[in-house]
């Protein structure tokens, strides 16, 4: 599931027309993923089900504009017992601030815990992280594109995907075109 939603983003970042993909096998292989409580696992019975999934299960529904690959009543009962949106009051962002400085490594690039080594997983999601949750004035080191949080992906790419890739109707068209013919 994390490989499908970074390859198509992938695809986005790189302005591809998306005409290639099996819109059809992702909606179905996203379907497979979904466990009997709402998540999604990585793949189809891996048991390894968490939010990370899921969130990749609707930002790849997103991208695709199908959400009929999921169980949307069940995935918004699991979302819903992980529930802390609302809730930024509660981030503390001198001390994310203090600890991303504290897993940066020398050269660039962050770690998941300070004294490790940095790593391109965790490098970018602490960017996303704070692109969502900016730090103050006081330290503009930290500043970063707005990011779309739907898709985790800068505004510009968003905005281009939704404007440049072809929607879900003109391949219903070509799909039924490729089985009449």
């Amino acid at each position: 599931m994390i490989m499908t939603y970074t390859a198509i983003l992938s695809l986005a970042i790189l302005r591809d027309d998306f005409l290639q993909l099996d819109r059809t096998g992702i909606v179905r292989f996203i379907a497979s993923c979904q466990d009997s409580d709402g998540s999604f696992s990585t793949t189809p019975g891996a048991g390894d089900s968490d939010l990370r999934m899921s969130y990749c299960a609707f930002a790849l529904s997103s991208m695709l504009d199908d959400w009929s690959g999921i169980d949307i009543p069940r995935a918004l009962a699991f979302v819903k017992q992980c529930r802390i949106l609302n809730e930024n009051e509660l981030i503390d962002t001198a001390a994310l601030r203090s600890f991303v400085a504290r897993c940066q490594y020398k050269y660039g690039g962050i770690a998941k815990a300070p004294g490790e080594h940095p790593d391109p997983y965790h490098t970018y999601l602490t960017s996303a992280a704070l692109a969502i949750n900016p730090p103050g004035p006081e330290d503009q080191l930290w500043t970063l594109q707005s990011l779309d949080m739907l898709l985790n992906t800068t505004i510009e790419t968003s905005q281009w995907m939704r404007e440049h890739v072809p929607v879900r109707e003109f391949h219903r068209a070509r799909d039924h075109a490729n089985i009449v013919s």
